[in-house]
């Protein structure tokens, strides 16, 4: 099946659609800010799995995030060393951005009791959230 996909220039795929694309479309989304590309895909290339390839000629399935937490259960004060990410990671507290990853390895230290989420966002990536529960120390 043949899909116009339009996305931004981040790469993120704003929308696509198999119906025919014409020529005033394509304007109107390139005066919204949106440059186009037509791929031949079986599936619908929604964004949460799909990216505009870096040549700008096609898309690319997103990986998995495989990252390794020292404990997902920590006490007050406990150190979380989370480790097998790719630099460029952005890292998200409780849906609030922390910040772009420069390394490849992340550390936390719990303050308080509680469970938060913590999640990694990359465009080559699908969005990976995981779930810390922080118990009162003994």
């Amino acid at each position: 099946m043949i899909w116009h996909i339009f996305y931004n220039s981040s790469r993120v795929i704003n929308w696509s659609t198999s119906a025919g694309v014409d020529d005033r479309i394509k304007t109107e989304q390139a005066e919204a800010g949106l440059s186009y590309v037509q791929v031949e895909q079986d599936d619908l290339p929604i964004p949460e799995n799909f990216y505009v390839s870096t040549g700008e000629d096609g898309i690319t399935e997103k990986g998995n995030f495989n990252p390794t937490f020292s404990t997902t259960t920590p006490t007050i004060d406990t150190v979380i060393n989370v480790t097998g990410l790719p630099a460029g990671t952005e890292v998200f507290l409780d849906s609030v951005s922390k910040g772009t990853m420069s390394d490849t390895t992340l550390t936390l230290t719990t303050s308080e009791p509680g469970k938060f989420d913590v999640t990694f966002k990359k465009l080559e990536f699908k969005d990976l959230t995981q779930r810390v529960i922080t118990a009162k120390q003994s």
